[in-house]
Formats: C-alpha cells, structure tokens, sequence
C-alpha cells in the first residue's frame, strides 16, 4: 500500500517535469527560428545587416535540438513540432535568399504592385509552407488536429482572455471585421474617386486582386498558426501555444514595414497574431480568421491597384 501511496505524486511530479522541459524546448526553438536576431543585431547592436553566419548557425541550432529528442526520450514528444520548426526557419531562409538575388529582385520591381504581392504570396508558398506540410508526413495529424475545417461558427469564446465573458464567435467576429476592416475601408475612400478608368484598372486587375486575398491569408495562416497550434496545443497548453505562435508573428513586423516598425508593429502584429489563434482555437476552425484576413487582404489588394 505504501508503495501505491507514493508511485502517484512521483508520476504527477514527473508529468509536469515533462511539461516543463517541452514548454523551454519549444521556446527556444521559436527564438531560433524567429526574427529575434535579426532585431538584437540591427536595432539593438546598430548593425546594418545581419552577419552571414547568423542563419547557418539558427538552423544548426534547430538541427541539433532535433537530435537532441533521439538523445533524451523525454523530449520525444517535440520532435516532429522541432521537425516543422526547422522547415520553417530554412523556407523562411531559402525565400529570403532567392529574392536578395538581383535577377529576382529586378523582375518582382517591373511587375505591378498587385502582381509583384501575388508573387511574393506564391514564393511564401514554394518555400516555407511546402516545407512545413512536408513536415507533416508521417505525422498521422489529421485536418480537424490541424483545425482546416471550417469550425464550430457560433461557439462562444472570450479570446482565451480569463477575465473576459463568452459570447458568440458571431459578434466576436463582426467586431473585429469592424475593428480591422473599418481602417481600410476609410483609407480606400479616401484614395479611391471612382471614375471609367479606375474600374477599368479594378475589373482587369480582378482575378490578381482575388488570388492574392486568398492565397495570402491562406498561407500567412498555415505558416504561422494552424500547423503550429496543431502541433503545440496538446503538448504545453492552448494559451502557451498561442503566445508562441503570436509571438512568431509579432517578431517578424519588428523590422517590417507593415503594420509598422519597432515594438509598435510587432505589438500590433502580436495582438493581431494572437486574435486569430484564439479564433482557430475555440471554433476548432478556420473558418471566421479566413474570412476576416480574406477580406483585409482584398481591401489591401484594392488600395495597391488604386
């Protein structure tokens, strides 16, 4: 009986161990394959560039927390999410690479503004996300672990907020179409003066305007939220998870030019980030983020043409 006693504690103790040292692994893996770096060296160094050795020395980094987990069994459980990290980290390096070469770059500047945005969408595509899906194989996670199905649309949720009521995803989701599209629609009045040759321009440029809506914000969201919530939520928890995915997404508007630079943009970006994750997670859906970054991307796709 003494034995039955205290086997129970022993185990509940080593449980949350376990969950201690996944939650560090995973913080350390999205410090490495995040833009923290880059900010430490240009905006807190004052470098002009980040030195070559910075993103071979982040995916060895990655690379050697991946072979840690065959190392130490009880970091096992992170290994296919440190699997999807490191492709991650090398699309994200690839794609960077690919459009610094000037043949590249020199064809994404004679490409109007829609376009050159359709093109940049598609090489996000080619390179970290195809990576990231690779990733998965094998994994055995279907599309509702990975939330690509529409979802609960009329659950309740309180953004993951504690202290905040549950209320309807319905006006959860108006509000923030208000709150993010709203911005937009008075910035496109404010461009837009309708005339023959705009709607021209507007019914031409049509099908890019759409493919844009959709492809970004379908990318946006696989590279930075469903795979990773997928992944992350069973291990160390909803809100733990969705701060680090946030948290990856805020970084990257750190040195940005949109929403802004500095910590306004990757606060906003941040706050932006963690928004749509908690959508994802209490609808167990995508449904409402897609439609509200569909319609925020077209209207910024409208505004390019304009």
């Amino acid at each position: 009986m003494m034995m039955t006693t205290h086997r129970q504690p022993l185990t509940d103790a080593t449980a949350a161990n376990d969950r201690w040292l996944l939650s560090g692994g995973a913080w350390i893996a999205i410090a490495l394959a995040s833009s923290l770096s880059s900010i430490i060296w240009i905006a807190g160094l004052g470098r002009s560039a980040v030195p070559a050795w910075d993103p071979p020395a982040r995916l060895a980094g990655l690379v050697g927390l991946v072979a840690l987990t065959w190392g130490w069994p009880r970091l096992r459980p992170l290994r296919r999410f440190l699997w999807t990290v490191l492709a991650f980290s090398a699309g994200m390096i690839a794609k960077d690479t690919v459009t610094a070469q000037s043949a590249v770059a020199g064809w994404l500047q004679t490409l109007a503004p829609a376009q050159a945005r359709l093109a940049d969408t598609m090489l996000w595509i080619i390179f970290p996300v195809t990576l990231m899906i690779l990733s998965l194989i094998g994994s055995g996670m279907s599309r509702q672990d990975l939330f690509l199905i529409p979802g609960a649309l009329r659950a309740r949720g309180k953004l993951l907020i504690p202290w905040i009521p549950a209320v309807s995803w319905v006006w959860l989701a108006f509000v923030l179409m208000a709150l993010v599209l709203g911005p937009l629609l008075m910035q496109l009045s404010a461009l837009i003066r309708l005339d023959t040759q705009l709607a021209g321009r507007l019914l031409t440029a049509l099908p890019v305007i759409v493919a844009v809506a959709l492809l970004r914000s379908l990318q946006e969201d696989l590279r930075f939220r469903v795979i990773f919530l997928g992944q992350l939520a069973p291990l160390i928890g909803t809100r733990q998870a969705l701060l680090l995915s946030s948290l990856l997404f805020g970084l990257v508007y750190w040195l940005g030019s949109a929403p802004g630079n500095g910590v306004g943009g990757a606060l906003a970006a941040g706050i932006g980030g963690w928004i749509l994750g908690a959508s994802i997670l209490e609808t167990r859906g995508v449904g409402w983020i897609w439609i509200i970054h569909a319609l925020t991307e077209l209207l910024a796709a409208i505004i390019l043409v304009a």
